[in-house]
């Protein structure tokens, strides 16, 4: 799949940016082909939210564009926020358990780099040895790995079902974070987010 990210900030009102969601976003680009769901995931001490929409195919992604435009203008104007920048991602690992996220979660998300001649390994490696230890993890919801196959660079975002799973979880991959490094990982930065909205489709 591919993803769609754009990032925002302003005033931080969850509600109001559902609303927008279920009355502006969905209607407006739900009916297009591929489209597999929405994921907004947010920053209370920043006034950060984050808006992924998530496709079938990179074509579908690229048909999807100048609606996503639009829909952007309309939702930012009624918001009040700003657009900090808008990416396309692809999204080659994702796995969401028996219990989806849920408004109010915790999100932790990892950023590294890699080789970009590398990704095809670091793609196997993820899917076949940590995505597993995620899926085992006590308090584990979901798992997703975005993936810029020109910069190299790699985002991991896992939810969970309070704080202490998602440190558990986090200390438990800690070995994975150390064959990754190498492998020719390099570390960035670990932040958190919380749910704001999730759909599947």
């Amino acid at each position: 799949m591919y993803s769609r990210e754009t990032t925002t900030q302003g005033s931080y009102d969850p509600a109001a940016l559902v609303e927008q969601i279920n009355n502006t976003i969905l209607p407006g680009i739900s009916h297009r082909n591929g489209f597999r769901g929405i994921n907004v995931s947010g920053d209370p001490s920043t006034g950060t939210a984050w808006i992924l929409t998530n496709w079938d195919t990179v074509e579908d992604l690229v048909a999807s564009r100048q609606d996503a435009d639009q829909l952007r203008r309309q939702a930012t104007q009624a918001l009040g926020g700003t657009v900090l920048g808008v990416r396309e991602w692809d999204l080659p690992v994702v796995h969401v358990s028996d219990r989806p996220p849920t408004p109010g979660l915790p999100i932790n998300v990892n950023r590294h780099f890699y080789d970009p001649t590398q990704l095809h390994e670091v793609v196997s490696f993820f899917a076949w040895v940590a995505e597993p230890m995620y899926r085992s993890s006590p308090g584990y919801r979901s798992v997703r790995m975005l993936v810029d196959r020109t910069t190299g660079e790699v985002l991991v975002g896992s939810v969970w079902d309070d704080e202490a799973s998602l440190e558990e979880g986090f200390s438990r991959l800690e070995p994975i974070r150390d064959r990754a490094v190498e492998k020719g990982m390099k570390f960035v930065e670990r932040t958190r987010r919380e749910v704001i909205f999730y759909l599947a489709q």
